[in-house]
């Protein structure tokens, strides 16, 4: 099956280019800042592996957002389980990928690790998740930076990205 090839490659890339920092976002004059927020949507959950919560299970996301200016779009990605939480690390890890597009050829590709908590029966993600921006399309080629995402308690997303000018 050709699904696993696919999945090795995307979870060694993205380990390689991003990753999770819980500190303040980075202050600096030099760059550019905005900020989205996505609908609420529960992402595509395909269950790969062991039946139920398991390593290799991937999450797909496509939602609308809008934000700054007018500014509007889709983001895509997937995410994929790689630890789940045993004796005393309470934690589920995550590697993804997501992708910004803002129309045209405009788009910005965002990669790191997610924690997530148990919260009852559920996982969440642990406080705020900082990103690494690795590139982008069109306008926004080139980019480079970091990307603070939240969710709401209504299930929507906020996004700020920090892009180095």
């Amino acid at each position: 099956m050709r699904v696993i090839p696919v999945v090795s490659a995307f979870v060694v890339g993205a380990s390689l280019v991003g990753g999770v920092a819980y500190t303040q976002f980075a202050t600096a004059d030099d760059m550019t800042t905005l900020s989205i927020v996505s609908e609420a949507k529960e992402p595509t959950l395909i269950d790969l592996g062991e039946s139920g919560r398991s390593v290799g299970d991937i999450r797909l996301i496509n939602k609308s957002f809008t934000g700054d200016d007018g500014l509007s779009g889709t983001v895509s990605g997937m995410i994929v389980t790689i630890d789940l939480p045993d004796g005393e690390d309470t934690q589920l890890d995550s590697m993804g990928q997501l992708v910004f597009e803002f129309g045209g050829m405009d788009s910005i590709v965002v990669a790191a690790e997610s924690e997530m908590v148990p919260d009852g029966g559920d996982m969440v993600l642990e406080g705020e998740q900082v990103r690494a921006i690795i590139g982008g399309t069109g306008k926004f080629v080139g980019a480079r930076g970091q990307m603070l995402s939240t969710e709401a308690e209504d299930g929507t997303w906020s996004y700020t990205f920090q892009l180095l000018d």
